[in-house]
Parts: structure tokens; sequence; C-alpha cells
């Protein structure tokens, strides 16, 4: 792949182009400080659902091996914890 096209690829990355707003912003001071108590509100959200989003995407692939152990463990946490799952 050409240098241009992965910077072209990390300049239009919507994360990177949130961060370059969001500097630019703190430069030029906050221009709706009505919003930054929603925004914020809105903010706290962010970390969460990135990760359950990402969490979303993963694969759990386990040998046959370790599947008895790892349903034994999810089940004792489960009950220890109260959490009823129907089963069937």
């Amino acid at each position: 792949m050409r240098p241009w096209r992965i910077v072209r690829q990390i300049a239009l990355f919507p994360a990177f182009l949130a961060l370059m707003a969001g500097i630019a912003l703190a430069l030029a001071g906050d221009p709706l400080p009505v919003a930054a108590c929603d925004l914020c509100a809105s903010a706290t959200t962010l970390t969460p659902l990135a990760l359950f989003s990402v969490g979303l995407q993963q694969r759990l692939i386990l040998p046959r091996s370790s599947l008895a152990p790892s349903a034994t463990a999810s089940l004792e946490a489960a009950a220890r914890t109260g959490i009823v799952l129907p089963v069937g």
C-alpha cells in the first residue's frame, strides 16, 4: 500500500476527525456553553458503548476440552450473583 493512501485513510478515519474537531474546539473556546452539560452527559456513555461494540465483534473459539470447565465456571458465577438464565 502506498504511503499517501495510508495517510489518507488515517486522515479520513472518523475517530481521527473527531479528535481534530475536539482539538479545534478546545483551542477556539467553548462556542456552546449551554450544550456542554448535554454533551458531557452523552459522552459518559461513549466508553461503555465502544467496549460493548468491540465485544460483539469478538469470536471466542475454545478447544472442546475446555468447554465443560468454562461452562461450569460461568454457571457458578451466575449462581453466585443471582442471575438465572432460562435453559432450553
